[in-house]
């Protein structure tokens, strides 16, 4: 597929929907969207949609859904560039689209962004996020998958952002993630990646103590701890030691990494990356951590 620098929508719909021999009434039949829309979009009577649609015409014409996302040119080479449409998203205040984004449709296309989180592809992370937070906050803010969701999503974009260089946008996506979180595991979740964005800005003390703090908040009690909870607590202690490392603390250090071994061990076993978290927790992840710490 060619660059889709610049071209609107539904441009880059057309385009690949003639390279795949479709007519309109094809695409609709293969991707259940209306023909309507299908018009309106090609004709530039309609210049935006919601991110749930974008998916299904893209699976329709098996192609990447980013390859149907306009990109804003780039005219200097600056680091930041590519990142602007995501800032965006996630600094500006909500926008109104035609069409009603659901819920499913969101959840749906969190799987996409998993992927390419996991996989670190970090250009179509820049490409995708944005157009799904746009429709993520859409939605109803009282609804507790809603808000669930789009805390999980903006917490991959700090993630991402901080991977990126870009802070400031990072810490904003964040502190929205911990606005939106549903429950405490996430709040913690949220935390851990925070103090490491406060470790790649060089503010070590910030992010032992943020780190800390939060351990004594979640502290679990060991009579009926769920291996969800010893996790979050020992992932917490894990960001507080690489902070008081980093910051010629090795005496902290040591205490916190030697709890976060104790808290992996009762965990029993290796948590896995993916909905609930976006790092394996657990006694080989933790060992790991502390043997390359010490080498």
């Amino acid at each position: 597929m060619a660059d889709n620098e610049s071209l609107p929508i539904g441009a880059l719909v057309q385009r690949a929907r003639k390279q795949r021999g479709l007519s309109q009434q094809g695409l609709s039949d293969a991707s259940g969207v209306s023909l309507s829309l299908i018009r309106k979009l090609e004709q530039a009577t309609v210049t935006d949609t919601r991110m749930e649609t974008v998916r299904r015409l893209a699976t329709a014409l098996r192609i990447p859904t980013n390859s149907l996302i306009p990109q804003e040119p780039r005219p200097s080479e600056s680091t930041s560039e590519p990142w602007c449409p995501l800032q965006q998203a996630i600094e500006s205040p909500p926008v109104q689209i035609d069409e009603e984004p659901s819920l499913s449709g969101i959840t749906d296309s969190l799987g996409e962004i998993r992927t390419a989180y996991f996989g670190k592809q970090l250009g179509q992370l820049a490409t995708l996020i944005g157009p799904i937070l746009r429709d993520a906050d859409a939605l109803d803010d009282t609804e507790h998958e809603a808000r669930a969701a789009r805390s999980y999503l903006l917490q991959i974009a700090g993630s991402t952002l901080t991977q990126a260089q870009q802070f400031t946008a990072a810490e904003t996506a964040l502190r929205r993630a911990l606005d939106d979180a549903p429950d405490r595991l996430r709040a913690a979740s949220i935390i851990t990646t925070w103090a490491w964005l406060l470790v790649r800005q060089g503010r070590f003390t910030e992010s032992a103590e943020l780190a800390i703090r939060w351990a004594d908040d979640i502290e679990p009690r060991m009579s009926r701890v769920t291996p969800d909870e010893l996790a979050a607590w020992g992932w917490l202690l894990v960001q507080a030691s690489a902070a008081s490392l980093r910051n010629a603390r090795p005496a902290d250090a040591h205490d916190t990494m030697q709890l976060a071994r104790s808290a992996a061990v009762l965990t029993g076993r290796e948590l896995p990356a993916g909905e609930s978290r976006l790092a394996t927790r657990g006694p080989f992840t933790v060992a790991y951590k502390k043997a390359e710490r010490e080498s």
